[in-house]
């Protein structure tokens, strides 16, 4: 089963060796209304903004309509990234426990220590 694990944590670092792009938050459409010289209300749009979260603060940015496809790309490389990186740390703990579990099997029993005075302990009746 170790080797297993190891091999497929090795696969997954190679997995993410080979995303070439990453971006965090998600893309979305606006939209504006705007009233016209005439007086007549006219949609502008769309426009689209990149979106997200990061170090606890809200950001947005306006991207042209032919970075899309790059940008989602991107996007998913970021998703793709923080699933491998959960599985990898899931595999790890797994290797971890094994590790420890197969530590206390192969420790040897303890001899018992003499006590001070080289006497054997009286039994408690």
């Amino acid at each position: 089963m170790f080797k297993r694990l190891k091999r497929r944590r090795d696969q997954i670092i190679e997995e993410i060796r080979q995303i070439v792009r990453m971006r965090r938050g998600g893309i979305s459409t606006q939209h504006y209304t705007k009233i016209n010289r005439s007086g007549e209300k006219v949609r502008q749009g769309p426009y689209y903004v990149l979106q997200g979260w990061r170090k606890g603060r809200h950001y947005s940015q306006r991207i042209r309509a032919e970075e899309i496809p790059a940008t989602q790309e991107a996007i998913e490389g970021y998703e793709r990234f923080k699933k491998l990186s959960e599985e990898f740390v899931e595999i790890t703990e797994q290797m971890t426990q094994q590790d420890f579990r197969e530590a206390r099997g192969k420790k040897k029993p303890r001899k018992s220590r003499p006590s001070a005075t080289g006497k054997p302990k009286r039994s408690s009746k």
